[in-house]
C-alpha cells in the first residue's frame, strides 16, 4: 500500500516537473491521475506511506522542495488521511484512542529502531516494535500482510456497481 501511494506521489511529482508539457496539458494528465487514484484510493494508503520508514527521507526531500501538497494526492492532509485510517482500523472507540494515542508519540517520539532497520519489510519491523507501540503495530502489521492484489478485486467491485444489466 505504501508502495502504491509512493508511485503516485512520483508520477504526480515528475508530470509537474516535466519541461516537455504546457500547462494545460500538466493539467489534464494531473486530473487524470486524480480519477486513477480515486479508483484504488483508500486512507489506509497514507497510512502505510506515512509509517513506512523506507519513506522518511522521501517524504521529508518532498515536503522541503514540493510543499506538503504533493504528498497529499488531492485527498487532504496527510495526517487526516492517517487518523481517518486509524478510525477505519479501530474495532471500538477504546481501540480508535489507544491507536491514535501510539500514532501521536510515534510522531512526536520517532523511534530509533525504525530508522534503524528502514532496508527490512515494514511488517518486520513493526513486529519488533510491538512491545512499544502494541496497538499501532498490530495494526500496521495488518496492513503491511494485506495482499496487492485486493486493490484490484475492490476496484472490480466497485465498477460492477456502475454496470447497469439486463
Amino acid at each position: 500500500m505504501a508502495d502504491a501511494y509512493a508511485s503516485f506521489v512520483a508520477t504526480l511529482l515528475t508530470m509537474r516537473a516535466s519541461s516537455f508539457l504546457n500547462a494545460a496539458q500538466k493539467q489534464m494528465l494531473e486530473s487524470s491521475l486524480y480519477l486513477r487514484w480515486d479508483r484504488v484510493y483508500n486512507p489506509v494508503h497514507a497510512l502505510a506511506f506515512h509509517c513506512d520508514p523506507y519513506y522518511n527521507d522521501i517524504r521529508s526531500h518532498i515536503s522541503l522542495h514540493f510543499g506538503t501538497s504533493s504528498l497529499e494526492l488531492n485527498k487532504g492532509a496527510v495526517t487526516e488521511q492517517c487518523h481517518s485510517a486509524l478510525e477505519t482500523l479501530a474495532r471500538d472507540k477504546c481501540h480508535f484512542q489507544s491507536l491514535l494515542g501510539e500514532y501521536l508519540e510515534l510522531r512526536v517520539n520517532p523511534c530509533v529502531l525504525l530508522t534503524r532497520l528502514k532496508e527490512f519489510e515494514p511488517r518486520y519491523i513493526w513486529g519488533q516494535i510491538q512491545e512499544k507501540l502494541p496497538h499501532l503495530a498490530a495494526a500496521l502489521e495488518k496492513v503491511y500482510r494485506a495482499l496487492a492484489s485486493t486493490v484490484a478485486v475492490e476496484r472490480n467491485h466497485k465498477i460492477g456497481k456502475r454496470v447497469l444489466s439486463a
